[in-house]
Formats: structure tokens, C-alpha cells, sequence
């Protein structure tokens, strides 16, 4: 059983590898853009993507590959953003307010809980009803 336990780690370690390499070189192309509105859509299709791929891969091995989406969240970076600018966010936003870390937080123990024992290759979304 330990054999098992390490080579399921062994596999989930060079995904994650992967998925982490791939996404370190589109998070530096994407500081590149002064929006990022052009280049947030296929990391955010890849990301999709790849979590359902991940998610039929390794669900015969009773592994399971869930992602959040998180929207306008409060963190140091948010809040380092003038507040005219996060005031504009806010409008765009349906429940006309900004996401809070625990509220992530509280999706991220539900994934790693039994209670989502049957979720995989879900991409849960964390961001107001903005879409």
C-alpha cells in the first residue's frame, strides 16, 4: 500500500509540475498585457481543460482534480489597487461586493473533504454571479 500511496503522489507531483511549468510562462506573457483580458481566456480554458483531463486520467485511481475559479477577491494585491478601481470592479460585480479569502477558503475544505467525495473534473467558481 505504501508502494501504491507513493506513485499516486509520484503521479500528482509531475501534473501539478506540469500544470505549474504551463502556467508560470502564461502568468509571464500575461504581465506583458496592460489589460489581460485577451490572454486571461485561454489560460482559463486551458486550466478547464486540463482539470478534466486530470480528473479522467486519474479518477480510476479513486484521485480526484477540482479547480476554483476565485473572482474580485480581497488580498494585498486587490487592495493595492486604487480605490476608484475597485469601486469600478464592485459595479460589475451582481452581489455588488468583493469576494473574501475565507469564502474561498470554505470551497477549497469542501474539495478536500468527504463531503465531495464524487466531485471531479469541476471547475468551481467563487466570484459573486459575475460570470
Amino acid at each position: 500500500k505504501i508502494l501504491y500511496f507513493a506513485v499516486e503522489i509520484s503521479i500528482i507531483s509531475e501534473y501539478i509540475t506540469k500544470a505549474y511549468d504551463l502556467l508560470h510562462g502564461k502568468i509571464s506573457i500575461f504581465k506583458r498585457y496592460i489589460k489581460g483580458e485577451q490572454i486571461m481566456e485561454p489560460i482559463k480554458a486551458g486550466i478547464i481543460g486540463f482539470i478534466k483531463s486530470l480528473s479522467k486520467e486519474l479518477g480510476s485511481r479513486n484521485i480526484r482534480a477540482n479547480a476554483i475559479a476565485p473572482g474580485f477577491i480581497l488580498t494585498d494585491m486587490t487592495l493595492a489597487l486604487p480605490e476608484a478601481t475597485r469601486a469600478e470592479m464592485v459595479k460589475m460585480i451582481p452581489m455588488r461586493r468583493c469576494g473574501e479569502t475565507e469564502e474561498v477558503a470554505k470551497v477549497a475544505l469542501f474539495l478536500a473533504s468527504d463531503l465531495s467525495s464524487y466531485v471531479s473534473g469541476q471547475v468551481i467558481s467563487v466570484n459573486g454571479a459575475m460570470g
